[in-house]
């Protein structure tokens, strides 16, 4: 399993942070997902056959959120 570790911009809520984690975690290959919108950061465990960080961060992206490695 590998972790990948994001700042998020643009998160004003718990609803940006719950679409986030609702986005990732119905992705194969995620195992874990933890988003904090007090903080702007995030945090995706995953198995990197099955998933890979350039797509994580693009469907975080594609959810209208700037992202950052931490």
């Amino acid at each position: 399993m590998n972790t990948l570790d994001l700042t998020i911009n643009g998160m004003h809520c718990d609803g940006c942070a719950n679409r986030i984690h609702s986005l990732l975690e119905k992705e194969i290959g995620v195992r874990k997902v933890s988003i904090s919108h007090e903080v702007g950061t995030g945090s995706v465990v995953f198995n990197s056959q099955a998933i890979d960080e350039e797509k994580i961060i693009t469907i975080i992206e594609h959810a209208g959120f700037t992202v950052g490695r931490a």
